[in-house]
């Protein structure tokens, strides 16, 4: 976030290209509406800015609020909440990227706001930047221990991240996993730090199904690959995981910190 250039909502460089994109949306309005907007010639103050956004935004019209942001941000280029509120409008809009830049950008005047890292996450959570995702609700954290909102958001990014792991990662089909003996299938897992007294046991069916009841509680669980969100759901085939010896069953059955 540091060294960029900041943008308002008209202005130079990436300023003027974003205050003329803020301006495309705000034309996409109903005449009236873009009147209301352009006749709006009384707003001096923060407050007075802030209060006409409200009213706009109270009443679904993301575009216009954003309009006024942008006036505001001409007058008011260093007022961190001015970007921020602005990237709520843009989610509301499906403007993701646009949403990021501006919370990234409320951060970077008021680095120990917390709503300004809560903006952000949810701009990533619909970005799916589970990695960046990771390390601001980690910073949030930092800075509101008890947030549940962190705390959750930090979960997803691990989930996600977890199982694109597990997908890029070298492992056994699951009908290769069917095939293999027990001694071939101890050996592979030998080869992944897999402590012995885990897999002394282990038969090429018993390792098929914790994959597959693992799979499908990460999909349950993320509301992913054509399965319906469901945390019980997953809950419970994790535990069957873990009953069969899986330790990816047990680790998800552990509540997060």
């Amino acid at each position: 976030m540091k060294g960029k250039t900041r943008r308002k909502g008209k202005g130079k460089g990436k300023g003027k290209e974003r205050g003329q994109e803020n301006d495309k949306k705000v034309q996409m309005a109903p005449s009236e509406d873009f009147d209301d907007i352009t006749l709006e010639d009384n707003l001096v103050t923060l407050d007075e800015y802030r209060a006409k956004a409200k009213e706009f935004f109270s009443q679904d019209r993301y575009r216009e609020a954003i309009g006024i942001y942008n006036r505001a941000l001409e007058a008011f280029p260093e007022e961190a909440v001015l970007y921020s509120n602005r990237a709520i409008c843009e989610i509301k809009l499906g403007h993701f990227d646009l949403a990021r830049e501006d919370a990234e950008d409320a951060i970077e005047l008021a680095s120990t706001e917390v709503k300004y890292y809560l903006v952000l996450c949810d701009a990533l959570v619909k970005l799916r930047k589970w990695n960046d995702l990771e390390s601001v609700a980690k910073k949030g954290l930092e800075l509101a221990p008890t947030r549940a909102e962190f705390i959750a958001h930090l979960r997803d990014a691990n989930g996600h991240l977890n199982s694109e792991r597990n997908d890029n990662k070298a492992e056994m089909p699951i009908e290769m996993a069917l095939k293999k003996s027990p001694a071939e299938l101890r050996k592979d897992l030998k080869n992944e730090d897999v402590p012995l007294s885990d897999i002394e046991d282990v038969d090429g069916y018993a390792y098929a199904r914790m994959l597959r009841l693992c799979l499908d509680a990460h999909s349950y669980y993320h509301g992913i690959l054509g399965k319906p969100k469901d945390e019980m759901k997953a809950f419970k085939l994790y535990s069957k995981a873990s009953d069969l010896g899986s330790l990816e069953g047990k680790y998800n059955l552990v509540p997060s910190s």
